[in-house]
């Protein structure tokens, strides 16, 4: 088929089903999860992405909670009345769930398939060629695969609902046709329990029965982690991995291929050796996972964003996250105060200790050999690791990192303290493109209190006296200080070593002390949004918008965007993240308070009214007497 013909045949497709899915597209953000959505267990198990709205008439309530917690001055439409809009008014119970379900392309016949694994014994010009072809007919495959799709609806009277479009049924079991709101043709049939399947495809609706087999099903295979993040969610796209692999490795195999091209574009030829880790982490995950849940649930507390990723018994993934962690309280063992960024990892469990060596055996350290050894050996020792950057005390110019505590949780501080300095010794001398690393390890450079305290420092010089790159020049100082380079100091603490990203005794008295009670575990705004996160986590993190707004607004100030001092909360909660495993799956949680997203709407706003007041006033000009005029923002 030509490239304009499959063109034509698309944007045909795109109209039928746009008006099918405008009320489920409506109410994708506007939905709320009561318990484990019915309609899941009518999902075919050869789905490739299904989108599940649990209750369109709950999002009401929810959506309106969020509304007036973040102040926000549009209203909420009922569901009822975006069905009305939509003409679809009458037969659907909007109390219940509904979902699209996307099939995605069709399978290759076996002649497809069969060409595909004989290209390697052809010539590089003849393959590049058909390469090139089948890229091309992939991608229409692909988008005609979005297009083959049904919604699940849920009737009242299912004869009432085909009277939204003037239809009366055509008998039990059969499939019935009319024209959809656009005027495309569309086809419907009553599956029971309350529901009916409708599509623009007949022999997708005639075909869809709303059964799978138990063992087999979207729901069983999404395991018991997945189930309970069904119950809770707003809406959610279950993906289905087994449909979706195929798609995802050639995908892998076209950014590897675009990355190395960069690369080379570049002359960094050498630094393709760190896409092996990104790599090998894509292929695994890719080969190990089953179904992943992902969604959003809305509240008075704010927006929280989940994604759950179930994979296959006694794979590789399956054993490394069949435990739980305690990364909370990695928290208490960090100095409180201002932040930019917060966060903790705890890596006790055996699965997750695997994880980690694995990564670190295949990632190119400075230091070479000798330091990936010491590094992969470190891990046995290794029961977690916590950090915290600070707020950098006189403001970003005073170097970002320069305020930063990292805490390495370890049965043995000796050898831990240990590691860390026979890394930075076997770093001394290696080279990294042009620059070689240039470090010093000096024990006892001071006290932190009563505690002898090691420093640490680490430089580049450029090969036969060349300068930095002008990028790096400039960066360095803006991310620790005026020294221009990584220096800190480091000591042994209470169950591990801590160290610092500058020569500060204070910063390491204030982070050896946390543990008497002064800890960002006791900070109220973080303990707000960590509340919000699932429990037994094996990573959080903390992202300080306070700390964040104290470092931007006046950068936005110079630009002239002026925000109210009195506009600003003296307190804001962070936004948080968290990792849980449990069962052979691992969970990412991210939660934005209504706080946060009430100023974020706020300073939004103020710099529109600034761009647009920016925007009105005739450009500055030129004065000879006094030089060009300011800009205007």
């Amino acid at each position: 088929m030509c490239v304009a013909k499959r063109t034509m045949k698309r944007d045909l497709h795109m109209k039928r089903v746009q008006g099918l899915v405008a009320v489920c597209g409506l109410s994708l953000a506007l939905t709320a999860a009561m318990a484990v959505p019915p309609v899941v267990e009518k999902l075919p198990e050869n789905a490739m992405i299904s989108v599940v709205i649990p209750s369109p008439q709950a999002m009401q309530k929810n959506l309106s909670a969020l509304a007036t917690a973040v102040e926000s001055p549009m209203p909420v439409m009922s569901v009822d009345d975006l069905l009305a809009m939509s003409g679809m008014g009458g037969g659907i119970d909007s109390s219940k769930s509904m979902a699209i379900v996307i099939y995605g392309p069709k399978d290759k016949p076996v002649a497809d398939a069969k060409k595909d694994a004989d290209k390697g014994e052809k010539g590089d010009k003849a393959a590049k060629k058909e390469a090139d072809a089948d890229e091309d007919d992939d991608m229409a495959a692909m988008q005609e695969g979005l297009e083959r799709m049904v919604i699940l609806i849920p009737v009242t009277k299912y004869e009432d609902f085909l009277g939204n479009f003037g239809a009366k049924p055509a008998g039990e079991g059969k499939v019935d046709s009319f024209a959809s709101p656009d005027g495309e043709d569309a086809f419907s049939k009553l599956l029971g329990d309350g529901y009916a399947v409708m599509g623009t495809d007949k022999e997708l609706v005639e075909k869809f029965t709303g059964k799978s087999d138990a063992a087999t099903s979207l729901k069983t295979r999404m395991g018991k982690a997945g189930e309970e993040l069904t119950d809770s969610l707003d809406v959610m796209a279950i993906v289905n991995m087994d449909r979706l692999r195929p798609i995802a490795e050639k995908g892998m195999k076209e950014a590897e291929k675009q990355a190395k091209q960069q690369l080379e574009a570049v002359g960094q030829e050498s630094q393709e050796k760190n896409l092996v880790v990104a790599k090998w982490i894509g292929e695994t995950i890719v080969r190990d996972t089953q179904v992943i849940v992902s969604g959003f649930k809305f509240g008075s507390a704010g927006i929280t964003m989940e994604t759950n990723g179930s994979f296959k018994a006694e794979s590789y993934l399956a054993k490394a996250f069949a435990g739980k962690g305690n990364a909370a309280a990695l928290m208490n063992k960090l100095p409180s105060g201002n932040y930019l960024w917060a966060g903790a990892m705890d890596i006790n469990s055996p699965g997750i200790r695997t994880i980690m060596k694995d990564i670190v055996s295949r990632t190119e350290l400075p230091g070479g050999e000798k330091a990936q050894k010491a590094a992969t050996a470190a891990m046995d020792t290794t029961d977690g690791m916590g950090a915290t950057i600070g707020f950098p005390v006189g403001g970003a110019f005073a170097g970002l990192l320069t305020n930063t505590v990292v805490f390495t949780q370890s049965k043995d501080p000796a050898a831990a303290l240990k590691t860390f300095k026979d890394n930075l010794i076997a770093m001394d001398g290696q080279k990294v493109e042009t620059l070689t690393y240039k470090t010093k390890y000096i024990d006892g450079a001071s006290k932190a209190g009563e505690v002898s305290i090691d420093a640490w420092e680490t430089k580049f010089e450029a090969a036969d006296g060349g300068e930095m790159p002008a990028e790096m020049a400039q960066a360095m100082p803006f991310m620790f200080g005026p020294q221009g380079m990584p220096v800190g100091y480091v000591a042994k603490g209470q169950g591990g070593i801590y160290s610092t990203y500058a020569k500060n005794t204070e910063l390491m008295t204030k982070a050896l002390d946390a543990q008497k009670g002064d800890n960002l575990s006791t900070d109220a705004m973080l303990k707000q949004s960590q509340a919000m996160l699932p429990k037994d986590r094996i990573g959080e993190m903390y992202v300080g918008t306070k700390g964040i707004l104290d470092l931007a607004l006046p950068f936005a100030a110079m630009a002239g965007m002026t925000v109210p001092a009195d506009k600003i909360p003296e307190k804001l909660p962070p936004i948080a993240g968290g990792l849980s495993s449990s069962n052979g799956s691992l969970r990412f949680t991210m939660v934005i308070p209504a706080p946060v997203i009430k100023t974020g709407v706020f300073l939004g706003m103020e710099a529109q009214k600034a761009m647009e007041a920016g925007g009105g006033e005739e450009p500055a000009k030129a004065k000879p007497e006094n030089g060009a005029g300011q800009p205007k923002f």
